[in-house]
C-alpha cells in the first residue's frame, strides 16, 4: 500500500512477496529518493552494497539510505518485512534534528542485539505501523507519523550503539 505525505509515500510489504517473484534475487540497483529497511526475522541474505558482498543472518536489520547501489539474494526461507520511506518524508519527520538526518547517510547493519526482546520491540513498533497503514482509522496520518518517528529513533538508537 503507499500512502502519501505531501507528495511523499511509504510502502511496507513482505519480503517474499517481491524477491519470491524473481527468484530470491535482487539485481544492484539504485533509489534516488527512497530510504529503505530490511528487517529479517528468519533466514539470511546475501547484501552486494557497491562491490562489497557481506551475508545478513536474522534477527537483523539493513537500513539502505538513498543513492546507494545495493543488491540481494535472499535464502528461500527468508522471513521478514521491507519498509520503504522516501527522503521527503524522513526530513519532514526529523527537520529539528539533523544529528538523526545525518545518522543515515550510510548503509547500517543492525544484528547486535542485546536480547531478542529488544529486536521484537522494534517488530512490534512495525506491526503498529503495518496496522496503521492498511487502516481507515480517523487521522490515521497523524497516528502514521507517530509511530514512524518512533520507529526511526529507536534505529538511530540502535545505530549509535553498534558505532561505539
Amino acid at each position: 500500500m503507499v500512502v502519501i505525505f505531501v507528495h511523499e509515500y511509504i510502502f511496507l510489504e513482505l519480503i517474499a512477496t517481491r524477491s519470491q517473484t524473481f527468484n530470491w534475487i535482487i539485481k544492484p540497483h539504485v533509489h534516488s529518493h527512497l530510504f529503505q529497511i530490511f528487517f529479517i526475522q528468519k533466514g539470511s541474505l546475501e547484501f552486494v552494497n557497491g562491490r562489497e558482498i557481506s551475508n545478513i543472518n536474522a534477527p537483523s536489520i539493513l537500513l539502505i539510505p538513498p543513492t546507494f547501489v545495493h543488491g540481494l539474494t535472499y535464502t528461500p526461507d527468508v522471513a521478514g518485512y521491507i519498509l520503504s520511506v522516501s527522503d521527503g518524508v524522513i526530513h519532514d519527520l526529523f527537520k529539528s534534528s539533523t544529528t538523526i538526518q545525518t545518522s543515515y547517510d550510510r548503509i547500517h547493519v543492525i544484528d547486535n542485539f542485546k536480547s531478542v526482546k529488544e529486536f521484537e520491540s522494534i517488530i512490534k513498533t512495525l506491526h503498529l505501523v503495518e496496522n496503521e497503514l492498511f487502516s481507515e482509522h480517523l487521522e490515521r496520518m497523524i497516528m502514521l507519523r507517530a509511530l514512524l518517528s518512533t520507529l526511526f529513533v529507536s534505529l538511530f538508537r540502535l545505530c549509535n550503539i553498534e558505532a561505539e
